[in-house]
């Protein structure tokens, strides 16, 4: 079941989300093309993250090789194992990201992005230090702006797709349950190749993110409220009539 789209009116053009989406693609065709023809191993490799690179980088104390693993770390975000895991990352990111940026704007939502993508794979590490594969994949920060759309509309409704139609249903019912499965995921001692990790860290800092930024515009409607107030404007008078009778 894919996630289509979320019944948000917004007002501009995600241009932030389409460019991420054409850079990701690039990059899958670029792994593709420079890559071998059965694997992603002989390009992928060089240029992505290996949580046991970046340990014994540390334990070498060597600032290049861990200058290297934190670069591969960042660049791990736009590499992807096969046209699925792509397909599917891009389809969530679509789906969620259009809002989450016509609420926080172009830069806000690059913010969030990385933040989430990049606290996903530190997570990874920490807790498989020694592993010697690859980890690859925006799902971290795509991740990160499901977090922050189930703060910023929790009374959204989204359009499901299955196989055979095309379903309504809330859209933070569908993600609290795909975070319950992550968690659960990330607590069980069964390995499935899925990254838990970076699915539950990337989702906990957008939601952070986002109820921080939602708090922040509390405080600064608290404070234009009380100014108001205080200058015996009414309630909804324009912010530069507020301006014009603090200067008198």
């Amino acid at each position: 079941m894919l996630p289509i789209t979320d019944n948000v009116k917004r007002k501009r053009i995600p241009y932030a989300v389409l460019a991420l989406v054409l850079l990701n693609t690039i990059c899958f065709v670029l792994e593709r093309t420079l890559g071998s023809a059965n694997s992603v191993d002989s390009f992928v490799s060089a240029h992505a993250m290996i949580p046991k690179f970046l340990t014994d980088a540390f334990a070498a104390a060597d600032p290049k090789l861990i200058g290297i693993g934190f670069l591969n770390l960042l660049l791990s975000i736009f590499w992807h194992a096969n046209f699925e895991h792509l397909f599917g990352n891009m389809c969530f990111f679509l789906a969620f990201g259009r809002s989450v940026e016509d609420r926080v704007g172009h830069a806000g939502l690059l913010i969030i992005y990385f933040l989430a993508g990049i606290a996903g794979y530190v997570l990874q590490w920490v807790d498989a230090p020694l592993f010697p594969g690859l980890a690859l994949g925006a799902s971290g920060a795509i991740a990160g702006i499901l977090g922050a759309h189930i703060v910023f509309f929790p009374k959204a409704k989204m359009t499901l797709g299955t196989s055979l139609y095309l379903i309504q249903a809330p859209a933070a019912l569908f993600l609290l349950t795909w975070f319950y499965e992550n968690a659960s995921g990330l607590l069980s001692s069964v390995s499935t190749g899925v990254s838990f990790e970076a699915h539950v860290a990337g989702f906990v800092v957008g939601a952070v993110s986002a109820a921080l930024l939602t708090f922040s515009s509390f405080l600064s409607w608290w404070k234009d409220r009380r100014l108001r107030v205080r200058v015996g404007l009414p309630i909804g008078q324009p912010e530069e009539d507020v301006t014009a009778w603090v200067d008198r």
